[in-house]
């Protein structure tokens, strides 16, 4: 075995060592975080920002109102128009007796 008076030096020793490399493993985490910071990867071609034409933040209030109002158009043009009557009339339709009830 170990004699008793080499003991507390090993220990010491050991102790030391352990101490050391647990330093030198920090400072080695420091400089590989130092170089990482300083480049970054880029993999790839970079992306250019798109322009929009409208605000993506508004876009679908936009379209909303946009087809809103195409549905307002149509209403209105399907409303207004005169449709000639087509088609024969009920039998025994009296024309004359029908413009009388309706003045």
């Amino acid at each position: 075995g170990v004699p008793r008076y080499k003991t507390p030096k090993l220990v010491y020793i050991l102790t030391d060592l352990c101490y050391l490399s647990i330093q030198k493993l920090n400072l080695y985490g420091k400089v590989m975080a130092q170089k990482n910071r300083r480049k970054d990867r880029i993999i790839g071609k970079p992306k250019e920002e798109k322009k929009h034409l409208i605000d993506p933040k508004h876009k679908n209030t936009v379209w909303t109102i946009i087809v809103l109002i195409i549905l307002l158009i149509i209403f209105i043009i399907n409303n207004t128009r005169q449709v000639p009557d087509h088609g024969p009339y009920p039998p025994n339709y009296n024309q004359r007796a029908a413009q009388e009830r309706l003045k």
